[in-house]
């Protein structure tokens, strides 16, 4: 959501991994780098997301969107490839 509110934000998008329940994406499009850029460097995303963002690690990349985020509306949807998978909490 801190994302969502950045100048230049597109949409945003959270993957679920459909060989490995905890493994997890988030792709975001923005207007450009340097939107991007600005973005990262905001107050709130610095407390936020970025604690967030340093957790990432080289793992899967064959994910299905299970949550999908845009400034005016947002959608989830359950995993269809990882039945054990009970809910997402992006």
């Amino acid at each position: 959501a801190v994302l969502a509110e950045q100048t230049g934000f597109l949409d945003g998008s959270v993957g679920q991994a459909t060989a490995e329940e905890g493994l997890f994406v988030l792709t975001t499009r923005w207007l450009g780098v340097g939107a991007y850029r600005r973005a990262l460097s905001s107050f709130d995303v610095k407390m936020t997301a970025i604690p967030l963002l340093s957790t990432a690690v080289d793992e899967p990349s064959a994910f299905e969107v299970v949550h999908h985020r845009t400034p005016d509306t947002q959608s989830s949807a359950r995993g269809g490839s990882a039945p054990e998978v009970r809910s997402v909490t992006p």
